[in-house]
């Protein structure tokens, strides 16, 4: 064993093949360790075997030993011993055999030999060999292949096999999955028409939802030269997912694709939930979200959008410290650098180009969207980035599948929207991902693009149609219901996409703004008359003031904008150098304590007699809440530290009559640093905040509405 994993190092430096054609000559060196000698390439596809003739000439006698290796599209290596088959008087003969069942072994992963290793054009073929003489000697090589016979009888059907059905019992909003082997191999198993299973699950209220087969493989992740390796373990399986949303017994049966009678099936018992549901929007006030088990929902959190070089060994670390930090949220990409699930073979060799799935991304993902349920953190999951189809705005055009260049069906990117053909793999991309991800109940949304006005010769119209067909094609897809939306990076891009319904809430970027407020505020505004929920989901501020004000002073200002969420911002890998995320914990906490679906809260115009300080301010149902800072916060670097600020008596016009028990908190700590009694009197409340160094909050009830409150 030691012997062939040498030889297998020594395929890392393999020599060019040139233009070899057969027969090779092979120059062995006597001795005891193995010769690794590059091989013409053949093509393997649809073959059953290997046809190879040996003859060695040597001075001296000795004992040959010999193995074919073969390093699949993806770099993992394969070996076979070869067999002597028929000796002869110039050429000794083997038959080395591709099927199912072939002696083939892995080495240096776990992912056995099966068709996939041979559907796709292999990376090389040598003959590793051992020559045990006391001489050197001459090998000449010759190699075929044998075609597949294709019999005249009819092939057997499919059969599923290695079946695990679904647990007996399972959480309501868990996901529970069944997995089985199908034989014989699926050729290409992304292809919807040859997905051989699905489920179709009868809940308790009587509904009945089809859910789909999916490929997938297991891996180990390990961290090398800190960057992250994952390596495949087990054969290529299929799995179906299931997230059951109410209690009581589910029925469930198994159909092979085509079939009407069930092949298998079972029942289980979904439990009382352990989470508090799916994310939606609220029908009764729409600005807001909530959870299906009838909770408000208020997502606080930041990018995380891509994790190169480590990758989920960061991505988990950022998860477990956004939750404690009171995180309840996030966005990532399925990018190419990330989990995208299709790209071009030379970006990477884990991708085959469109419609062959990454399987070692789609794994990764999903080690990612286990991780947000673990810690209580919805996902807003990106499906395409503008880069992916543009020429000039990071542009990834030359590495994409779908460029003409490169096999695809695309001579410039923004036939994207408007190609039949595009559309058709885009839809299968989108099966696959529901398949396998829709059963996260913590996926927030599917966010169709990021950014997509960036895309090359963007068109409204273009944009509209596509974006209208492929939200009703995942909305009849996901049995689910997550929401749907897409994203612009120019505030005032696209009505006519926004105002589409099946678009269910709109985002827009608030970058490079000194004033962060001002900023936000005009994003808002730009959104107001889709009366949809509205999101800034990217801020920061380029350059010296890119850290702790900054980030503080977006969150605070979203609370009190007619945003749905907290502002998110961009620089994740800023956020952690910078240990900025504990600044999440206070805002974080402070944004849960009312639910803004019940206490309708508006905006409260206040002028406070001092230079350089500004306030907003939200009042209703007896309730003030308040943002007092210093509005030169924004032009100072993090170390800034100004002397405490004093400010005078001021007004507050409206609130009810009475007395008001006034909270005035430190915003960076969350402490509660004066509590105190205020009466309002001819509806002015008169208030002054102790002093303070960047800004404070004010947080004032009226005691008659907290007793009524109480009363209800």
């Amino acid at each position: 064993m030691r012997l062939l994993l040498l030889g297998m190092l020594l395929s890392l430096c393999l020599p060019c093949r040139g233009e070899k054609v057969y027969p090779v000559l092979l120059e062995l060196p006597c001795g005891q360790e193995p010769s690794l000698h590059p091989l013409p390439a053949l093509d393997l596809s649809e073959k059953e075997a290997i046809l190879l003739k040996l003859r060695i000439e040597s001075a001296l006698p000795g004992q040959l030993s010999s193995w074919l290796v073969i390093r699949d599209a993806e770099g993992w290596w394969y070996q076979c011993k070869v067999e002597l088959e028929k000796a002869g008087l110039d050429w000794d003969l083997f038959r080395v055999p591709l099927g199912f069942d072939s002696p083939w072994i892995p080495l240096g992963h776990g992912a056995p030999w099966e068709k996939t290793v041979i559907s796709r054009p292999i990376q090389d073929l040598s003959l590793l060999v051992r020559w045990e003489s006391g001489s050197p000697a001459s090998l000449l090589v010759d190699c075929t292949t044998v075609k597949v016979r294709r019999a005249e009888e009819k092939e057997p059907g499919t059969r599923l096999v290695d079946f695990t059905p679904f647990p007996k019992k399972v959480p309501v909003y868990d996901i529970c999955e069944l997995r089985f082997l199908c034989t014989p191999e699926v050729k290409h198993p992304f292809l919807p028409q040859q997905i051989p299973a699905a489920c179709v699950v009868r809940t308790p209220s009587g509904h009945e939802q089809r859910v789909e087969a999916f490929a997938s493989r297991e891996y180990l992740s390990r961290l090398r030269n800190d960057r992250e390796n994952l390596i495949p373990v087990g054969s290529l399986h299929w799995k179906i997912r299931y997230c059951p949303m109410e209690k009581g017994l589910h029925r469930y049966d198994l159909f092979l694709r085509g079939q009407k009678t069930p092949v298998g099936g079972g029942f289980f018992q979904a439990e009382e939930a352990s989470k508090r549901g799916l994310v939606e929007v609220c029908t009764e006030t729409p600005r807001w979200f909530e959870l299906s088990e009838g909770d408000f929902f208020y997502p606080v959190g930041i990018n995380l959008r891509a994790f190169p070089g480590r990758g989920s060994w960061d991505a988990l670390a950022m998860i477990e410290d956004l939750s404690q930090a009171g995180g309840n949220w996030c966005r990532t990409w399925m990018c190419s650098w990330w989990t995208a699930l299709e790209w071009s073979h030379e970006y990477e060799r884990h991708y085959h180009g469109l419609g062959k799935y990454s399987l070692q991304n789609a794994w990764k993902l999903d080690r990612f969207l286990r991780a947000c349920e673990q810690h209580g953190v919805y996902v807003q999951l990106v499906l395409n980035n503008h880069g992916q189809f543009s020429l000039h705005v990071d542009s990834e055009w030359r590495d994409n599948p779908y460029n003409k260049d490169l096999g695809g069906p695309l001579e410039s990117p923004e036939d994207f929207f408007i190609e039949e053909r595009a559309k058709e793999l885009f839809r299968n991309r989108l099966l696959y991902i529901v398949s396998r991800y829709g059963a996260y109940s913590h996926i927030m949304a599917w966010e169709l693009w990021n950014e997509v006005d960036l895309t090359h010769r963007y068109q409204s119209d273009w944009s509209s149609i596509w974006h209208v067909e492929m939200a009703r094609f995942l909305r009849a897809l996901d049995p689910y219901r997550h929401l749907i939306t897409t994203h612009f990076v120019r505030a005032r891009m696209d009505p006519l996409v926004w105002s589409q319904p099946e678009i269910e809430f709109t985002q827009s970027d608030a970058y490079n703004e000194s004033d962060i407020v001002k900023r936000l505020d005009q994003v808002c505004r730009s959104k107001r008359s889709f009366q949809k929920p509205h999101i800034a989901n990217e801020f920061w501020r380029q350059g010296e003031f890119d850290g702790r004000n900054h980030l503080h002073c977006g969150l605070w200002a979203s609370y009190f904008l007619p945003l749905s969420a907290s502002a998110m911002a961009w620089e994740w890998r800023r956020i952690r150098n910078l240990d900025l995320m504990e600044d999440l914990s206070p805002f974080a906490s402070f944004s849960q304590r009312v639910d803004r679906r019940r206490v309708h809260l508006s905006p409260l115009p206040i002028e406070i007699p001092q230079d350089n300080v500004s306030i907003l301010g939200l009042a209703g149902d007896g309730l003030i809440i308040l943002w007092i800072y210093r509005a030169s916060l924004f032009e100072h670097p993090d170390h800034w530290r100004p002397e405490a600020l004093q400010l005078p008596f001021f007004e507050v016009e409206g609130p009810p009559e009475g007395l008001h028990v006034v909270q005035w908190i430190d915003p960076w700590s969350g402490e509660v640093i004066q509590v105190e009694s205020a009466s309002c009197k001819d509806g002015l409340l008169r208030l002054q905040p102790p002093p303070f160094t960047k800004d404070i909050v004010c947080w004032g009830r009226s005691v008659k509405s907290e007793i009524g409150a109480l009363s209800q």
